[in-house]
């Protein structure tokens, strides 16, 4: 990782590894928190997964990696605010509970986007240690989820608020990544470098029909 550009992929990769992930564990043991038996809750945070696959095959076909990358983030970093908003209020336990899901819903579809960008975006000499090092890097931090979590009993909001932090910094970091699609993907530092020097930060591929 000598090289600016794999650097500067890996620290961006890493931390959206972290955010996901975190959305993942410490939003399905969220489950604890909300209304109702956790249980069930616990089993409606796991349905919302079914569709995350189908959706994000769809969303990076026809926007690309990047923007539903950071597009779905915001989703679920908005949901989490919506929450920071509600949980104090009383009445408000099922519309929290509601957002809840959205969040886990729309961060799950960001998971299976993260996957398909960190294959993509990583030259194949250094792939199998990017993609494990962010992993290790994630998992480490997300085992302190269960604690982050017992924050509700300092103050009901302070997990969302949580949530939403390292959401901004989810969408900063999928800003940074470039985009993949419909691209020659990167086999060496240089050929990374060189996807990064096109890089247009307001660019959107869209999904093109094929000619006949």
């Amino acid at each position: 990782f000598k090289d600016k550009s794999l650097r500067k992929l890996f620290v961006c990769m890493a931390v959206l590894y972290v955010v996901n992930d975190y959305f993942y564990f410490a939003g399905q043991l969220n489950s604890a928190n909300l209304a109702g038996n956790q249980f069930v809750n616990f089993a409606l945070l796991s349905l919302v997964e079914l569709p995350a696959v189908f959706i994000g095959q769809f969303l990076i076909d026809r926007i690309g990696r990047r923007w539903s990358h950071v597009l779905l983030l915001s989703l679920a970093t908005a949901f989490f605010l919506v929450n920071i908003l509600m949980v104090t209020q009383a009445g408000m336990e099922q519309a929290v509970l509601i957002m809840s899901l959205l969040a886990k819903g729309f961060g799950n579809v960001a998971w299976f986007v993260m996957w398909v960008q960190s294959i993509e975006a990583f030259p194949t000499i250094v792939r199998n240690s990017g993609i494990n090092l962010s992993t290790c890097l994630s998992i480490g931090i997300s085992m302190t989820a269960p604690f982050f979590l017992k924050m509700v009993d300092i103050h009901e909001s302070l997990p969302y608020i949580g949530f939403v932090i390292m959401g901004v910094a989810g969408i900063i970091a999928a800003f940074l990544v470039p985009e993949t699609k419909d691209t020659h993907l990167p086999e060496t530092a240089e050929q990374l470098a060189a996807l990064y020097r096109n890089m247009r930060y307001f660019e959107i591929r869209p999904w093109k029909r094929a000619q006949k």
